[in-house]
């Protein structure tokens, strides 16, 4: 994990609270709400530019191996912005699981691409088959005190 300074993580915050601010105007969130994508590309592209999809991503993958302290403040002006975007699921979540994984192959290949906004991901969890399709989810209900 890199140390970054209390100064850095301040001008961090601050820039992107400023690049938000300019950005996610009601009306600019309520249009890319109705998008498919629920994204805008060109604010995604300006948040990596900054760095912000990179935090989570170890310096050896291209990103910065910043802490939960930065995610947090980072999180606090997404938030208050009521950013409309990927950024908890993509460069938080999904680089934080890729990157503990084991699998060397999937962290040289996902992680530089995830941390330069590149590409977005996100993850999803199987059941104990590991099958995405109908027949591999299931459910079962257990009584409990009257209850399903």
């Amino acid at each position: 994990m890199t140390m970054i300074s209390p100064e850095e993580r301040a001008a961090m915050r601050e820039g992107f609270g400023r690049l938000l601010a300019e950005k996610c105007a009601e009306a600019d969130i309520r249009r890319v709400m109705a998008t498919q994508s629920g994204n805008d590309p060109a604010l995604w592209t300006a948040m990596a530019d900054m760095g912000i999809t990179a935090l989570m991503v170890s310096d050896d993958h291209g990103g910065s191996g910043a802490g939960m302290v930065e995610i947090e403040e980072i999180m606090e002006e997404a938030g208050a912005a009521l950013l409309a975007g990927p950024l908890l699921s993509s460069a938080f979540v999904a680089a934080s699981l890729i990157g503990l994984s084991h699998d060397a192959d999937a962290k040289a290949r996902l992680l530089p691409a995830i941390a330069s906004g590149e590409k977005i991901a996100t993850v999803a969890f199987t059941g104990d088959s590991g099958s995405w399709d109908v027949a591999g989810v299931t459910a079962t209900a257990q009584p409990q005190d009257n209850q399903w």
